[in-house]
């Protein structure tokens, strides 16, 4: 209800639809409404619309904040903690509000580095966090040079359209192994968590090859570059976007990342290093908003 209270704002100074929703991303990040959202409220105002309240729509039940919805929606995070609060809405077909009062409000949970996560993590969560942190502060300070041995890499989704429906097709990140380190073995992987990472498969093969996965605490996005240094710069520009087809998404990250210098990758890692020291400041709890 805000964002469209700040449109509104736009649309009387007589900005754009597209200068508003580039100020929508500067303040609002990966929860700013989308472009084509922006355009629909443009086009609300202009026809003589003047309160920001969806209208009554036929069938549609007074509200979507159901023990179903909640459920379903509890059930989908469970799945991929990665779902942003726009994929999830419109899987389910409810509005962003209500889809923000579940997440927050229902199950409790907040919004760190843009991924869903437990609203309070355990005491026994909060000392794994503090002692991988510890642990990896402990590595750098014996080898300077640890850090650049690390490589990271993730997965993301972006948005395939076609004509009828919408799809949400994944776009992976892959991490580049440094041919220089990955001669003489002396590399190290960092990655979370997820399902794909942690899968039998996934760990035999790694462990075939006999690569050194670095310990990553559950539930911690703020200490993996790929969330708080990669995807806020790659979704930034991406938001509100629509491709015709994977080939195109993959041309336009790869554009994207072009366009971030190297010496920023490089600072991502000393910025995890410090978030680590922010970690155990904070006992293993979230630091971030503090």
């Amino acid at each position: 209800m805000e964002q469209r209270a700040n449109i509104k704002f736009c649309f009387k100074l007589s900005k754009t639809a597209t200068e508003t929703h580039e100020m929508l991303v500067k303040v609002y990040g990966v929860e700013a409404l989308s472009k084509k959202c922006v355009f629909e409220w443009f086009k609300r105002f202009r026809d003589g619309k003047e309160d920001v309240e969806d209208g009554p729509r036929s069938g549609r039940p007074p509200t979507s904040t159901t023990p179903d919805n909640i459920e379903l929606v509890r059930r989908m995070l469970a799945d991929d903690r990665r779902l942003s609060l726009r994929m999830i809405a419109e899987e389910l077909k409810i509005s962003l509000d209500s889809m923000s009062n579940i997440i927050h409000k229902n199950l409790q949970k907040r919004k760190i580095c843009a991924w869903c996560v437990l609203h309070k993590l355990s005491d026994e969560q909060k000392q794994h966090r503090k002692e991988t942190s510890g642990d990896f502060i402990d590595a750098c300070d014996r080898n300077p040079q640890f850090l650049e041995t690390i490589v990271t890499g993730n997965e993301s989704w972006c948005y395939q359209y076609d004509p009828e429906r919408s799809f949400e097709t994944a776009a992976a990140t892959h991490p580049a192994v440094r041919p220089q380190l990955y001669q003489i073995g002396q590399w190290k992987l960092l990655h979370d968590n997820a399902r794909p990472h942690t899968a039998i498969r996934v760990r035999q093969f790694l462990a075939t090859r006999k690569v050194t996965v670095l310990e990553h605490p559950p539930y911690s996005p703020d200490l993996a570059p790929a969330y708080f240094f990669l995807f806020p710069r790659l979704k930034g520009v991406l938001k509100g976007l629509r491709f015709s087809d994977i080939t195109q998404i993959q041309q336009r990250v790869t554009m994207v990342l072009r366009t971030i210098p190297k010496e920023a990758f490089d600072e991502s890692f000393q910025q995890l290093y410090n978030r680590c020291q922010k970690c155990i400041v904070a006992n293993g709890d979230y630091f971030e908003c503090q």
